[in-house]
């Protein structure tokens, strides 16, 4: 028999998102522009994405 295991799956930005909203980082806008200087790519649409769920932009 095999065993099913449902979770959430939670890529970086959401981690990211999470970790802004729980107080552990002050901004993600210098974490997500390092992860582009050291070749992680993300969509200008998600990093917009990402900076207004944080609340860091409007």
């Amino acid at each position: 028999m095999r065993k099913v295991v449902v979770g959430t799956v939670t890529g970086t930005s959401g981690v990211l998102i999470r970790a802004k909203l729980e107080g552990y980082v002050d901004e993600l806008k210098p974490i997500l522009c390092q992860m582009s200087q050291n070749g992680i790519y993300m969509s200008k649409n998600i990093v917009e994405l990402c900076l207004k769920q944080a609340g860091e932009m409007y």
